[in-house]
């Protein structure tokens, strides 16, 4: 996986994972941890989208922290 360093100031990257499809395709799963008041993760899929090679981004679980 290309090395990307991005500043985001949304929030805070966790674990970033790549998990095989087919065809040489790989989905890479990213946890992201923000503030519950910037729970719109719309700007931070479209600074996914900008990422060379990126073709789709998708929003797949979102969760309340319990603190």
């Amino acid at each position: 996986m290309a090395q990307v360093i991005v500043t985001i100031k949304l929030g805070q990257i966790g674990r970033i994972e790549q998990e095989p499809i087919a065809f040489g395709i790989k989905a890479v799963k990213i946890s992201f941890f923000s503030e519950e008041s910037k729970s719109n993760l719309d700007p931070l899929e479209d600074i996914l989208r900008q990422i060379e090679d990126v073709e789709s981004v998708e929003t797949i679980e979102v969760r309340r922290a319990l603190i």
